[in-house]
């Protein structure tokens, strides 16, 4: 019997070495610490006359534990999000949370599933991204099933929330959604200086009632990237179906283009988005027209002021034009200022409730985002921006808490670290 249990533990160590030896291993330990100082009059919402502006510092520190061999990837990144001074002193008081933790295992070089709460960040943002801006940020609980050939990738994944280990019932009562299912799929062509991708996502919002039921909202669509010499475009059309937490049935669209001209020094870009909303005049329409941009970066896109972060409730459900110009100068490498203008438009009419049977006029105003950024070693980069609004009296009506007669400006500056601690790769041929 003991040599019988020898032979095995000799077996099993043989397996272990072997496997050791023959595969490739990658561990890193690093971190991020961000901070950010920011002064708001008229940040998110018009300010008053009589207001004072908000000054304070916001920060993020995260610890992330990256191990990677052939067969599989785990990954961790512990985070805190604070306010500086939030927070009593000579108290226990727990903030650190997971925002990452995921496996992934790879199945061979063509497939993998990815398992755990992780970013979602397709394309530009648009619909999947991690609102990286926002110190919390943003990641889901889920599973990702990845499908990679030539020039071709297919993701299909999703989640189930639940709020606890519940012993009966499936009742959801966190602000989120209940259930998440998508795929994209992304083709390249011409040595990558066209692609295509196409989004079809499916996530459902439960009603808790006596009786809780999931209504699910259909998003899909494709959008396109060209390059072609110094010129860049991307241009995006999705459609929104399926049911609202009321049972009003989902009509609505989003379409957005741009185009840029990129030199060694300058860049140049023009765009314009279009999201649909209800229209205030056609009362008899049962339909819901209002878009929802599902989860995306919409610092990105609507302006650094954040007016539309939350559309279509920033828009009272009127939907958004914006037409805006983008301009970006590196005289040096580790050096960039850049400067966007948004004129922003309803997207649809929306009612006045000041005067029964008048509508508000389309824009809503103009915002110009002036900002830069110095990167003078590679783990350390330095942000500012000052960002000015003038709105008009439909702004002011959509955004009712101030006037838009007062001085509208916001402006920060914010120093992010990523340093590597420590990074360990083997990789030992097979003899």
């Amino acid at each position: 019997m003991q040599n019988c249990t020898k032979k095995k533990l000799t077996i099993l160590l043989f397996l272990v070495q072997t496997f050791t030896l023959h595969a490739q291993h990658k561990i890193e330990l690093s971190g991020q610490y961000l901070t950010r100082l920011e002064q708001r009059h008229g940040y998110r919402n018009l300010a008053n006359l009589n207001s004072k502006s908000a000054v304070f510092f916001t920060q993020r520190v995260r610890l992330n534990f990256d191990y990677q061999n052939k067969y599989v990837r785990l990954f961790t990144s512990i985070q805190d999000a604070r306010v500086w001074g939030n927070e009593p002193q000579a108290q226990n008081v727990g903030s650190f949370g997971l925002h990452e933790g995921w496996a992934e295992i790879f199945i061979k070089d063509k497939a993998s599933i990815k398992l755990g709460r992780q970013e979602l960040v397709y394309d530009d943002h648009r619909l999947l991204g991690n609102l990286d801006w926002v110190m919390a940020a943003r990641s889901h609980d889920g599973l990702v099933i990845k499908v990679n050939h030539k020039n071709a990738q297919l993701h299909i994944g999703g989640g189930f929330n639940q709020s606890s280990e519940n012993l009966i019932g499936t009742v959801y009562k966190v602000k989120n959604y209940k259930a998440l299912v998508f795929g994209w799929y992304n083709q390249k062509f011409d040595s990558s200086r066209a692609s295509l991708s196409v989004y079809a996502v499916a996530d459902g919002m439960q009603i808790n009632d006596s009786t809780p039921t999931t209504k699910f909202r259909f998003t899909f669509g494709p959008r396109a990237d060209f390059k072609y010499k110094h010129l860049n475009a991307n241009i995006g059309a999705y459609l929104q179906a399926g049911k609202t937490i009321t049972n009003r049935k989902i009509l609505a669209f989003m379409a957005n283009v741009y185009a840029e001209y990129i030199s060694k020094k300058i860049s140049v870009g023009l765009g314009y988005d279009y999201i649909s909303g209800q229209n205030g005049s056609k009362t008899s329409n049962t339909n819901y027209n209002a878009f929802y941009t599902l989860y995306p970066t919409n610092h990105k896109f609507y302006g650094h002021m954040d007016y539309f972060l939350d559309i279509p409730t920033d828009t009272k459900f009127g939907g958004l034009q914006d037409v805006y110009l983008r301009l970006n100068y590196r005289p040096k490498p580790k050096g960039m200022i850049g400067f966007d203008a948004h004129y922003f438009f309803s997207g649809n009419k929306v009612a006045d409730p000041a005067l029964a049977g008048t509508y508000l006029k389309l824009p809503l105003g103009f915002e110009l985002d002036l900002y830069g950024t110095y990167k003078p070693w590679d783990f350390m980069d330095v942000r500012a921006g000052y960002s000015v609004m003038a709105a008009t009296h439909s702004m002011e009506i959509i955004k009712p808490t101030g006037s838009r007669k007062a001085y509208q400006g916001w402006s920060f500056i914010m120093v992010s670290l990523r340093p590597s601690f420590f990074k360990w790769e083997k990789t030992e041929e097979k003899k």
